[in-house]
Protein backbone atom coordinates (compact mmCIF):
# COMPACT_ATOMS: atom_id res chain seq x y z
CA UNK A 1 0.00 0.00 0.00
CA UNK A 2 2.61 2.22 1.04
CA UNK A 3 4.62 1.50 -2.53
CA UNK A 4 1.82 2.43 -4.00
CA UNK A 5 1.12 5.89 -3.08
CA UNK A 6 4.87 6.58 -3.04
CA UNK A 7 4.17 5.28 -7.17
CA UNK A 8 0.75 7.14 -7.53
CA UNK A 9 2.64 10.36 -5.98
CA UNK A 10 5.62 9.64 -8.31
CA UNK A 11 3.54 9.60 -11.41
CA UNK A 12 1.73 12.79 -10.31
CA UNK A 13 5.19 14.76 -10.31
CA UNK A 14 5.92 12.83 -13.62
CA UNK A 15 3.03 14.35 -15.69
CA UNK A 16 3.14 17.58 -13.94
CA UNK A 17 6.40 18.08 -14.61
CA UNK A 18 5.86 17.01 -18.33
CA UNK A 19 3.04 18.86 -18.59
CA UNK A 20 5.17 22.09 -17.50
CA UNK A 21 7.71 20.78 -20.27
CA UNK A 22 4.93 20.98 -22.84
CA UNK A 23 4.72 24.46 -21.73
CA UNK A 24 7.87 25.63 -21.67
CA UNK A 25 8.32 24.44 -24.89
CA UNK A 26 5.39 25.63 -26.59
CA UNK A 27 6.59 29.56 -25.23
CA UNK A 28 9.55 28.72 -26.36
CA UNK A 29 8.90 28.67 -29.88
CA UNK A 30 6.51 31.36 -29.81
CA UNK A 31 9.67 33.16 -28.71
CA UNK A 32 11.74 32.08 -31.47
CA UNK A 33 9.11 32.55 -33.91
CA UNK A 34 9.21 36.26 -32.43
CA UNK A 35 12.89 36.56 -32.89
CA UNK A 36 12.55 35.40 -36.97
CA UNK A 37 10.08 37.83 -37.50
CA UNK A 38 11.64 40.34 -35.64
CA UNK A 39 15.01 39.28 -37.83
CA UNK A 40 12.71 39.50 -40.27
CA UNK A 41 11.47 43.20 -39.76
CA UNK A 42 15.15 44.58 -38.78
CA UNK A 43 16.62 43.43 -42.16
CA UNK A 44 13.20 45.28 -43.69
CA UNK A 45 13.95 48.59 -41.88
CA UNK A 46 17.62 48.64 -43.00
CA UNK A 47 17.32 47.88 -46.19
CA UNK A 48 14.57 50.75 -46.91
CA UNK A 49 17.04 52.99 -44.35
CA UNK A 50 19.58 52.20 -47.06
CA UNK A 51 17.16 53.36 -49.62
CA UNK A 52 16.31 56.38 -48.47
CA UNK A 53 20.05 57.24 -47.31
CA UNK A 54 20.69 56.55 -51.11
CA UNK A 55 18.04 58.79 -52.18
CA UNK A 56 19.33 61.55 -50.36
CA UNK A 57 22.78 61.44 -51.26
CA UNK A 58 21.49 61.58 -54.82
CA UNK A 59 19.36 64.26 -54.04
CA UNK A 60 22.19 66.49 -52.68
CA UNK A 61 24.65 65.60 -55.59
CA UNK A 62 21.88 66.91 -57.76
CA UNK A 63 21.57 69.83 -55.17
CA UNK A 64 25.21 70.44 -55.81
CA UNK A 65 26.12 69.96 -59.31
CA UNK A 66 23.25 72.71 -60.18
CA UNK A 67 24.70 75.08 -57.50
CA UNK A 68 28.38 74.57 -59.11
CA UNK A 69 29.08 73.41 -55.46
CA UNK A 70 32.06 71.04 -55.62
CA UNK A 71 35.25 70.32 -53.53
CA UNK A 72 38.51 69.36 -54.52
CA UNK A 73 39.12 66.60 -51.83
CA UNK A 74 36.77 64.76 -49.55
CA UNK A 75 38.44 66.65 -46.82
CA UNK A 76 37.33 70.18 -47.63
CA UNK A 77 33.43 68.26 -48.56
CA UNK A 78 33.59 66.97 -44.92
CA UNK A 79 35.01 70.77 -43.80
CA UNK A 80 31.67 72.28 -45.69
CA UNK A 81 29.35 69.84 -44.36
CA UNK A 82 30.90 70.51 -40.77
CA UNK A 83 31.18 66.77 -40.12
CA UNK A 84 34.95 68.24 -39.92
CA UNK A 85 35.59 71.09 -37.68
CA UNK A 86 39.46 73.33 -38.72
CA UNK A 87 40.93 72.55 -35.33
CA UNK A 88 39.82 68.68 -36.70
CA UNK A 89 41.89 69.39 -39.50
CA UNK A 90 44.84 70.98 -38.24
CA UNK A 91 45.26 68.05 -35.96
CA UNK A 92 45.05 65.65 -39.51
CA UNK A 93 47.05 67.60 -40.83
CA UNK A 94 49.74 67.63 -38.26
CA UNK A 95 49.79 63.80 -37.58
CA UNK A 96 49.63 62.97 -41.37
CA UNK A 97 52.96 65.52 -41.74
CA UNK A 98 54.83 64.10 -38.67
CA UNK A 99 54.07 60.54 -39.40
CA UNK A 100 53.95 60.82 -43.58
CA UNK A 101 52.36 57.38 -43.44
CA UNK A 102 50.64 57.93 -46.76
CA UNK A 103 47.46 57.02 -45.74
CA UNK A 104 44.61 59.25 -46.75
CA UNK A 105 43.65 61.61 -44.61
CA UNK A 106 40.26 60.94 -44.28
CA UNK A 107 41.47 57.78 -43.06
CA UNK A 108 43.85 59.15 -40.58
CA UNK A 109 40.94 61.13 -38.90
CA UNK A 110 39.16 57.79 -38.84
CA UNK A 111 41.88 56.34 -36.86
CA UNK A 112 42.63 59.17 -35.10
CA UNK A 113 38.86 59.63 -33.97
CA UNK A 114 37.91 62.88 -35.15
CA UNK A 115 35.40 61.04 -37.17
CA UNK A 116 33.14 57.56 -37.28
CA UNK A 117 33.55 55.01 -39.89
CA UNK A 118 30.14 55.28 -40.56
CA UNK A 119 30.39 59.44 -41.51
CA UNK A 120 33.51 58.46 -43.65
CA UNK A 121 31.03 55.44 -45.45
CA UNK A 122 28.41 58.09 -45.52
CA UNK A 123 30.75 60.65 -46.80
CA UNK A 124 32.27 58.42 -49.69
CA UNK A 125 28.91 57.47 -50.70
CA UNK A 126 27.78 61.49 -50.80
CA UNK A 127 31.07 62.53 -53.00
CA UNK A 128 31.84 59.34 -55.25
CA UNK A 129 35.41 60.02 -56.97
CA UNK A 130 37.07 62.28 -54.13
CA UNK A 131 39.47 60.76 -51.74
Amino acid sequence: MYTQARSGRRETLLQAMREQKRVAMLELRTVQDSVVQLKQLELQLRRRVDAIEEEQDRLQRMAEARLGVSHETLVDALLADGVLSTDSLARLRAYASQTASGQALPDIAVMLGLLTPEALSAARRKYPGLE
